[in-house]
C-alpha cells in the first residue's frame, strides 16, 4: 500500500465496499478531491486508522456495511450508512467502483439524505433468526406442495392444512400401508417426507429461540402488551428498528413501513391512493397479520362503554370493510410501538378514551377516513431512517 501524504487533510470519505477490493474517495474541507484509490481488504483498517478523529465516512447500506460501520465508529470516525437507491442518481456516466465512491462521498454530505441506523450484533442476530425462519417456512411449504403433487399423480389427494398433511403422510409412509403400490415411488415419498419433517423441526427451533428472546427482552415485553402483537412481531420491530429516536414521531415511523397512502397531488388538489408499501416488507406483513387477527375478534365482540378502541374498529369495518380496517389498525400498532420503543413507556390500553368517542354513538362524515389517511410523509422525503435495512 502506497503512502498518501495528504490523508490527514481528508474531511469526507466515500467508501465502496465489496468482497476483496474496496474503493476509497476523499476530499478536503474545500471540497477538493484528494485521492480515489483501491484498497485490498486486509489494508482497509490500517488505512482508515490514519484519518483524523471525526472524519465523515459514507458507506452504502449493504451486506457487511454494519460490521464496517461498527469498526470505524470504534476508531473514532463518524460513519453514515446510505440506502443504495439514494446513491445511484449521483453516479456520473458509466458505473465503476471509482464513480460509486465519488457518488457516496457526495450524497453523505447532503442534509436531507435519509441514513440507515447502525445495528448492534444482537440486533443482527435477531435479523438472522427471522430471515432463517422465513427461509425455512418457504422451504417447508415448497416441499409439502411437491409431495402433494407427486401423490396426486398416484391418485391420492390430501385435504388442505399442514395438520391434515402430517396425519395423512404418517399413515401413507407406514410399512403396512400399500396405497402407493410402486416401491420406488414410495421410497422417494418417504425420503421427501423425512426432509419435510427435518425442515419443520428446524423451523420450530428458530421459533423457540425467537420466543425465548422476546421473554427476556424488556422492550419486547412492553410491545407484546399491544393487542395483536406477539413474540414474532415484537422481535421483528426490535431487530429492524435499531434507532427509533431518529424518527420525528409515530407517523413518520408508520410511513417508513409503507402503512400510509401514496399521494399524487397537484394544483392544490389532493389525490390519495393505496398504501405506499415502502420500507421493510417483512415487518409490514407481520403487523398486518396481527391486525387481521384483532379485526376478526373485535368485529364480533360485544363492546362496552369503555372499549372505545373496539367500537372504533367496528365502526371502521362497517364503513370501509375489514381489509382497510386491518391496515388502519396496523398503522395504529406501528405508531404505538414506536412510542414504546422511543420513550420506554408501558402500554396502557385502559386509559380514558379521547373526547371524540364520548359523544359518538353513530359514525359521522368526519370519521369516514382514519386520521392518518391524510398523512403521506415517507422516510424518502422526510429524512427518516429507513427500516428496510
Amino acid at each position: 500500500m502506497k503512502k498518501i501524504a495528504n490523508i490527514d487533510q481528508a474531511t469526507v470519505v466515500g467508501l465502496d465496499i465489496a468482497k476483496n477490493w474496496f474503493q476509497v474517495s476523499a476530499e478536503d474541507s474545500k471540497h477538493n478531491e484528494l485521492f480515489n484509490k483501491k484498497l485490498r481488504r486486509d489494508d482497509v483498517i490500517p488505512f482508515f486508522s490514519k484519518f483524523k478523529s471525526g472524519c465523515l465516512i459514507g458507506i452504502e447500506a449493504c451486506c457487511g456495511s454494519h460490521y464496517w460501520a461498527r469498526t470505524f465508529t470504534e476508531m473514532g470516525l463518524n460513519v453514515k450508512l446510505i440506502p443504495p437507491q439514494h446513491v445511484k442518481p449521483f453516479v456520473v456516466r458509466n458505473k465503476t467502483d471509482a464513480k460509486d465512491a465519488q457518488a457516496i462521498r457526495e450524497v453523505v454530505q447532503r442534509p436531507r439524505t435519509p441514513f440507515v441506523a447502525i445495528k448492534t450484533e444482537d440486533q443482527q442476530y435477531l435479523t438472522m433468526l427471522h430471515k432463517s425462519r422465513e427461509l425455512l417456512i418457504h422451504d417447508r411449504i415448497s416441499q409439502e406442495n411437491q409431495i402433494r403433487g407427486f401423490l396426486s399423480d398416484c391418485g391420492i389427494s390430501i385435504n388442505h392444512g399442514v395438520n391434515y398433511f402430517k396425519a395423512e403422510m404418517d399413515r401413507l409412509v407406514s410399512e403396512d400401508n400399500n396405497e402407493i403400490s410402486n416401491t420406488n415411488i414410495k421410497s422417494l415419498i418417504v425420503s421427501l417426507y423425512n426432509n419435510f419433517i427435518d425442515i419443520s423441526n428446524k423451523e420450530d427451533d428458530m421459533t423457540k429461540k425467537i420466543n425465548s428472546y422476546a421473554k427476556n427482552d424488556d422492550t419486547c415485553k412492553r410491545l407484546m402488551r399491544i393487542p395483536g402483537m406477539g413474540p414474532i412481531t415484537s422481535t421483528a420491530l426490535v431487530a429492524y428498528t435499531p434507532a427509533p429516536e431518529n424518527y420525528r414521531n409515530g407517523r413518520w415511523y408508520a410511513s417508513s413501513l409503507g402503512l400510509t397512502p401514496n399521494e399524487h397531488s397537484s394544483g392544490g388538489k389532493q389525490k390519495l391512493g393505496a398504501v405506499s408499501k415502502r420500507g421493510n416488507t417483512y415487518v409490514r406483513k407481520m403487523l398486518i397479520q396481527g391486525s387481521r387477527v384483532i379485526v376478526r375478534i373485535w368485529a364480533r365482540a360485544q363492546a362496552t362503554d369503555k372499549d372505545y378502541k373496539v367500537r372504533w374498529l367496528q365502526q371502521l369495518c362497517a364503513r370501509r370493510g375489514k381489509f382497510i380496517a386491518a391496515v388502519a389498525y396496523a398503522n395504529k400498532m406501528a405508531r404505538i410501538a414506536w412510542h414504546l420503543m422511543r420513550f420506554g413507556d408501558e402500554y396502557d390500553g385502559f386509559r380514558e378514551p379521547p373526547k371524540r368517542f364520548e359523544v359518538a354513538a353513530q359514525p359521522t362524515a368526519a370519521m369516514d377516513a382514519p386520521k392518518w389517511a391524510s398523512r403521506t410523509d415517507s422516510a424518502d422525503t422526510l429524512g427518516g431512517v429507513h427500516a428496510s435495512q
